[in-house]
């Protein structure tokens, strides 16, 4: 299929040669544009498919995917600018390592992510979760990691789109007034930011002091800490000593950077705390999935990494368990794991 110019001259071209002689371009109900053969509407026989070329917008049904065989990625970028839809700096994509997530990157640098994800939604979007009108999926297997959302009422639509400022809005379409509204964006405060707090800090948008060091932690730069810099993180107050250290547990927490950690999707979570304090590498372990009372097991090696603590009413994260030195605990350590 070509796009060609009064003069004739091929102004785009879908790059694609078929044999079929009678070839249909249809715009389908979910915004997909096909070319498909004439009198054959399965989908495994389009010809090209629009759905297969993002750009900045994800549509219901269309996937983000990273082909696992071919290596091709297929992600949303923004454009230069609003009014200019040459490539801009940032893009939305899934990171297949180690434990998947989608990332927003500026070029090649992290400007965001969503956190793991934990079998309902992703760990860093709380938003997620009480939205009834959509559902949202994460498939993974042998051939492919892909993200994608569908509409519970096909009368509803929406949109998530990644602007030139590196926000990603979610959209809906308000028929009554005739105009998309904005249901969501990320980043939303300074806590989205990726890593803000540094290493083995831990981001709470709603508290004064909105980085902290946990039990256990102290400012490695306590000067810059108390001037409100927190980028150098945290630092272990006590040497850990592998045969006693305990694990202190987080509730509702964004789980930290994912690419190097270990997953393994059959153990269960009392099984992965064994083998992590056995592990005098292992920092921090979680499970996998939370829903039916949580399964597989994720472990963390090395500092952790833009860490976010929400409040019971946002109802966002999921537990992590992290190692600290038993002294550190103190009288208190009979309560910690």
């Amino acid at each position: 299929m070509a796009l060609v110019n009064q003069t004739g001259s091929v102004f785009w071209s879908s790059n694609k040669s078929t044999t079929v002689v009678n070839t249909v371009a249809q715009l389908l109900d979910n915004g997909n544009f096909v070319l498909r053969p004439e009198n054959d509407e399965n989908p495994e026989k389009y010809i090209w498919q629009s759905f297969d070329h993002p750009t900045d917008t994800l549509l219901p049904e269309m996937k983000l995917v990273w082909d696992l065989k071919s290596g091709i990625n297929r992600f949303l970028r923004s454009w230069k600018t609003n009014d200019d839809p040459a490539t801009g700096d940032y893009a939305y994509k899934l990171d297949n390592r180690g434990f998947p997530e989608l990332v927003i990157f500026n070029n090649e640098t992290i400007h965001w992510r969503a956190g793991p994800w934990n079998g309902k939604r992703f760990s860093g979007v709380p938003q997620m979760k009480g939205v009834g009108i959509m559902r949202f999926e994460l498939q993974e297997n042998s051939d492919e990691i892909s993200y994608s959302f569908e509409m519970l009422n096909t009368s509803l639509y929406s949109r998530l789109v990644i602007n030139s400022s590196g926000i990603m809005q979610r959209f809906v379409w308000v028929e009554g007034a005739k105009f998309w509204n904005q249901y969501w964006y990320f980043p939303g405060d300074k806590c989205d930011n990726f890593g803000e707090c540094g290493p083995f800090g831990i981001c709470n948008a709603n508290p004064a002091q909105m980085c902290n060091c946990t039990i256990g932690f102290r400012p490695k730069n306590q000067q810059a800490w108390d001037l409100r810099d927190p980028s150098d993180g945290c630092v272990r107050s006590s040497k850990l000593d592998c045969g006693s250290d305990r694990f202190l547990p987080f509730k509702n927490m964004k789980l930290p950077e994912s690419s190097k950690a270990f997953v393994d999707q059959t153990m269960n979570l009392s099984v992965c705390g064994e083998i992590c304090k056995k592990n005098c590498s292992c920092v921090a372990y979680a499970n996998m999935k939370i829903t039916q009372g949580g399964s597989g097991c994720v472990m963390w090696g090395g500092d952790l990494i833009d860490m976010r603590q929400y409040d019971d009413s946002e109802d966002g994260g999921q537990d992590l368990h992290v190692r600290v030195a038993a002294s550190d605990l103190g009288m208190f350590s009979i309560a910690y794991e």
